[in-house]
């Protein structure tokens, strides 16, 4: 049967879920997403759902334990289904399938963002939606939907713009940090971010745009563009000042402390970041979580500058502050610096332990962007122990990892494989 004859042959209901269902962005939903779009509870998509995957105009996959069942066409049918939509179905229609569907998803990344980052500033979520979003149990349910959902994220961003429904957009690209933060696809990051930035000022939203900046020039440092990070962040630090805005003002000095550290002015980069420890110890901020993260951030500048003993303060606070918040990612940062500093010490047995204490912890949080770092260290580690063959393996792990985010550091995982290959890089691993 052709298409044709398979959609006329749909209940009313069934037809409509069907047209509605083809004009949303995304190629496969949920029976929660399908939900929202369609004014339906998720008992009543269901049901509609089956009756198109009998029909043979849909397929289910993804069917594990545990895990949700997600809905798509059939090769060729949305396509078909699509131009059916755009000739049966009102424009107010799809207008209110995509609306049901954008703020399904703002729901659902914020209830993620909830879970995996408590301290975080909250904004107020201006929902309509019917449909609850899925309530996340565990911060793994939460990260595995979150991290598999940024072509979604993406397509919602792109449908607001187009839509001109700017307000959804700082929203969604601010709920999402987890995932920019935990897996850095600094490309997107920066894309959304910069969207999200100059929505949140057509918005008038002078703070949602300062928090927005500042995030944001997380990824243009990644990308190697400290001056434009630090563009980004002066203005956000001038905003700040205008409003007295000590939270922001707090926020945008610690970013500006990290590009003045990735410029090599070390003593500047203390200086602030000192600054601004004292800014969140104190009322009106009086931020533990946001200390700790002053204080990993002061070791770890000190370990750059070769100075390990006064980097020891700072990370052995922040590890144990950082464990009390429940912040487990950056608890595993936490610990490779210490492990660092303690192989800037010479003590490599020591340095190995909190390596893979490390490993361990940004494994479990799916921080996977962070992993070769951490690798590369524990090469070095082994390698000075003299296990090289145990080290390369680490340096080939790190160098799989380094090829999707940094090439150069790839390079010279490469190199290190190849000079551990031979007889001399063998017994250099035992001087």
């Amino acid at each position: 049967m052709t298409f044709t004859e398979t959609y006329a042959a749909l209940p009313q209901e069934t037809a409509r879920v069907c047209l509605l269902l083809a004009a949303l962005p995304p190629s496969q939903w949920t029976a929660n997403a399908a939900a929202a779009a369609c004014t339906l509870t998720p008992h009543q998509t269901t049901e509609q759902l089956t009756k198109l995957c009998d029909a043979g105009l849909l397929r289910r996959h993804d069917q594990r334990p545990g895990h949700d069942t997600y809905y798509a066409f059939h090769s060729g049918v949305r396509g078909l289904a699509r131009l059916c939509a755009e000739s049966q179905e009102t424009q107010q229609a799809r207008d209110e399938a995509l609306l049901g569907w954008l703020e399904w998803m703002l729901a659902t990344v914020t209830s993620a963002e909830r879970l995996l980052t408590p301290w975080r500033q909250r904004w107020p979520c201006d929902l309509h939606a019917t449909t609850a979003p899925p309530g996340f149990t565990t911060e793994n349910g939460a990260w595995t939907w979150l991290s598999t959902h940024l072509a979604d994220l993406e397509a919602a961003v792109t449908t607001a713009q187009e839509r001109h429904l700017l307000l959804l957009i700082p929203q969604l690209v601010h709920a999402a940090w987890p995932a920019f933060h935990r897996l850095r696809p600094l490309g997107l990051w920066l894309d959304l971010h910069t969207r999200a930035v100059a929505a949140a000022s057509s918005c008038g939203q002078p703070e949602e745009e300062r928090a927005l900046l500042t995030c944001g020039a997380i990824a243009l440092r990644g990308l190697g563009d400290t001056a434009g990070a630090a563009r980004w962040v002066r203005i956000a630090l001038e905003s700040a000042n205008l409003d007295e805005d000590q939270h922001s003002r707090a926020d945008a000095l610690y970013q500006l402390a990290l590009c003045h550290a990735a410029d090599g002015e070390t003593a500047l980069a203390m200086e602030l970041m000192t600054l601004v420890l004292d800014l969140r110890e104190t009322v009106p901020l009086a931020d533990t979580h946001a200390s700790a993260l002053c204080r990993l951030a002061l070791g770890e500048i000190h370990l750059a500058c070769g100075q390990p003993e006064p980097a020891r303060g700072y990370l052995t606070r922040a590890a144990r502050e950082l464990s009390e918040a429940g912040d487990r990612f950056s608890l595993g940062r936490a610990l490779a610096l210490t492990g660092q500093m303690h192989a800037q010490q010479g003590q490599h047995d020591t340095a190995e332990r909190f390596l893979r204490q490390a490993l361990e912890a940004l494994e479990a949080t799916g921080a996977a962007a962070h992993l070769a770092g951490v690798q590369e260290s524990l090469g070095e580690a082994t390698l000075r122990q003299g296990r090289p063959r145990e080290a390369r393996r680490f340096f080939e792990a790190a160098r799989v990892r380094y090829r999707h985010t940094d090439a150069r550091a790839a390079g010279r995982m490469a190199l290190r494989i190849r000079a551990l290959q031979t007889p001399l890089g063998i017994g250099s691993a035992r001087l």
